[in-house]
């Protein structure tokens, strides 16, 4: 085992900081297919992750043998003298974590099994043709070290849950995932079920400008392609976004956040994967641009503050920013459907046609409902949505009841626009 005297020893030997990254991890499934039931538990991931920083420069490498620290430290240090440089530091912190790690997940093949029996009960009682239905689960170890004195261990739980099935002619399906197993797969077994009945004999519709009702997993799936793009630091530091601080995104009331500390969000955590305690942070602050999410290295190139939002997809890559759950606040509505006269309900759409930068969309929609004298009534079809991401959320309105979905904490809202038949 690779021990916090190696790397500093290391350290001074090389004349060099260091910092060792290592990851274990364990994805265990149980799914249903057209051939039957299964389980299947994946190999253990396990590996390293090692920076060098010397002359203000870092090299990154990355090792599956403990045996091959040296060699991969060195290779590191030689691959930093072709890097830019700027003022970047390891941090000492010393911590351990397992808040967000739920003791469910050590014995996914007792219950799993039975919660998906569950689903595929609702299948039948919905008549609906089970497709595919699966349970995950991931637990997963991390130790951070470096020679500074810092000392990080993060273990955590994953699950997610996905039903797909079809009704007729109409297939759909619906998913969850948590840090917790807070969710119901019988319940997203449901709402698959009624997303692929509900959408038999949809009708045509004349297009025009429309108020049209989010969801809250067409809201998850218009923030991941624009909010999270435009608040991002990197993206600030490369000129790729139009968004400054103070500019007006959202009206007054809302406020939106990066919240790690969101107990049943898809990725809370209590450190970032540099070591940095992490905190609740405004986005938008009554709704306008109030800080970038960011890690340390972009925070340090930029002079600006670091959000601790520093974070590895695999022990293959270096630390770069990335959000963990998003919270919207300050809605005020009590039911946008009921207050609508006339309009759409939206689901899901194809998530093709957009550019970041602008925000201009347009979507064809996938799921998606009339609303008539407030209540929602029969499917529509073959309908494009057409608009600006900026000038949607200028107008947005949003539920005061809110809503957790894949990390998304939110009511649904409420906007007006062009659809095309």
């Amino acid at each position: 085992m690779i021990s916090q005297e190696k790397i500093s020893n290391l350290s001074r030997k090389m004349d060099c900081s260091l910092e060792l990254f290592s990851e274990k991890s364990k994805t265990t499934s149980v799914f249903f297919e057209k051939d039957g039931m299964h389980s299947k538990e994946s190999i253990f991931r396990e590996g390293f992750g090692i920076r060098a920083i010397k002359n203000r420069k870092i090299g990154f490498c990355a090792f599956e043998r403990e045996d091959d620290l040296e060699k991969s430290a060195k290779i590191a240090l030689k691959l930093s003298a072709f890097a830019a440089p700027f003022d970047y530091f390891f941090s000492g912190m010393d911590g351990r974590s397992e808040k967000f790690f739920d003791k469910k997940a050590l014995g996914l093949k007792d219950w799993a099994p039975i919660e998906l029996e569950s689903m595929l009960d609702v299948h039948k009682e919905k008549n609906t043709t089970p497709v595919s239905n699966i349970i995950s689960c991931a637990i997963t170890l991390d130790l951070l070290m470096n020679s500074e004195g810092g000392n990080v261990e993060k273990k955590a739980s994953g699950f997610s849950a996905m039903s797909q099935c079809g009704y007729r002619e109409a297939e759909s399906s619906d998913a969850q995932s948590g840090a917790k197993f807070f969710f119901s797969p019988r319940q997203i077994a449901k709402n698959a079920s009624d997303f692929a009945k509900s959408s038999v004999n949809a009708k045509e519709i004349l297009g025009g400008k429309k108020e049209v009702v989010f969801d809250i997993r067409a809201i998850y799936e218009l923030f991941g392609l624009f909010l999270e793009y435009n608040l991002s630091a990197e993206s600030l530091r490369k000129k790729i976004t139009r968004t400054s601080i103070g500019m007006e995104i959202s009206p007054g009331n809302i406020s939106i956040y990066d919240d790690p500390t969101l107990e049943n969000g898809a990725l809370p955590c209590e450190f970032d994967d540099e070591a940095n305690i992490t905190k609740k942070t405004a986005l938008i602050g009554k709704g306008a641009v109030r800080s970038y999410a960011s890690d340390m290295a972009t925070a340090a190139k930029m002079g600006g503050k670091i959000s601790r939002n520093g974070f590895r997809h695999s022990f293959e890559t270096p630390p770069s920013i990335s959000f963990t759950n998003i919270s919207v606040e300050g809605g005020d509505a009590l039911d946008l459907a009921m207050e609508c006269k006339n309009g759409i309900y939206l689901n899901s759409f194809l998530t093709s046609g957009a550019n970041s930068v602008t925000g201009d969309f347009s979507f064809p929609i996938l799921i998606a409902h009339e609303i008539k004298n407030g209540e929602i009534g029969k499917p529509v079809k073959n309908l494009l949505m057409k608009g600006n991401f900026f000038e949607l959320m200028k107008s947005a309105v949003f539920e005061r009841k809110t809503e957790i979905y894949n990390g998304l904490k939110c009511g649904k809202m409420k906007t007006e626009l062009e659809f095309i038949s």
